[in-house]
């Protein structure tokens, strides 16, 4: 896991990485931020990473998302948003399972998933909708219908348009496969489970009850459940594995370390 960085990655530590993932049964979650002060540069850093990795077409999108309605305390950058995935994703029922409030989860100022045409980053960008995706990409979160599209620094968005109204995807995921191996999974997402300023894990903030913990608990589970790979049975057909993967056996988090609005 790498929550909110503040820094470049370096190219050995970006290839250790993306040769990682191509064993196959890992998983890679990264958390950027929205780009109100400094957390455009961490939009930056995670985009960076990505094109680098070169496996998967996700990417943050240069804005933020606010809701006047769904929110805690009132504010509108203290988005609460709603882990209710797309239907039609693989599992769902895990993700789903557990909750006492809808599935509601803070995403203190989080920024937008996007997704471009060239897993290096070259090509256009795209919102990120049912209708419009790449292949085995899902969105696990999501915003509620009363957000919008925020501007706060430049560059504008590539995918998105201030002013925008919708749900839109603050955590998606993508299943990367490889022949002959077990998949790896991607998770993108524009707050941070862990770490930063209030993370995803809270389970009330400013008096609003949430389902952080189980709600990143589903996550972590269902991306385990993507990594297991078909095996050969003596007939001949196949059937899931019943071995996990070595999960995240190194766990590197960088917080947010920049003032953020309370």
């Amino acid at each position: 896991m790498l929550g909110q960085p503040t820094s470049p990655l370096y190219p050995d530590e970006a290839e250790a990485i993306k040769k990682w993932l191509e064993e196959g049964g890992h998983v890679l979650w990264i958390a950027g931020d929205s780009d109100y002060g400094n957390g455009a540069k961490t939009q930056q850093f995670v985009n960076s990473f990505l094109d680098q990795l070169s496996l998967t077409n996700l990417r943050l999108d240069l804005a933020s998302v606010e809701d006047p309605v769904s929110n805690a305390g009132g504010k509108p950058y203290r988005v609460v948003a709603y882990a209710d995935p797309w239907q039609g994703t693989p599992k769902r029922d895990i993700l789903v399972q557990g909750f006492e409030h809808n599935g509601a989860v803070l995403a203190h100022g989080p920024g937008v998933v996007a997704w471009v045409d060239g897993v290096d980053g070259s090509g256009d960008w795209h919102p990120l909708t049912p209708d419009e995706k790449p292949e085995n990409t899902y969105v696990l979160v999501h915003s509620n219908s009363s957000s919008d599209i925020t501007e706060n620094n430049d560059p504008p968005a590539n995918a998105y348009t201030a002013g925008e109204q919708g749900e839109f995807p603050i955590v998606a995921a993508q299943i990367i496969k490889f022949e002959g191996k077990k998949p790896s999974v991607i998770i993108v997402s524009g707050e941070s489970p862990i770490g930063d300023y209030e993370p995803m894990w809270a389970s009330v903030y400013y008096q609003r009850p949430l389902d952080g913990p189980k709600v990143v608990s589903n996550i972590f589970k269902w991306s385990v459940e993507m990594t297991k790979g078909e095996e050969k049975t003596a007939g001949g057909s196949s059937s899931s594995s019943t071995c996990g993967p070595a999960f995240l056996v190194g766990l590197a988090v960088v917080p947010l370390l920049l003032r953020r609005r309370k």
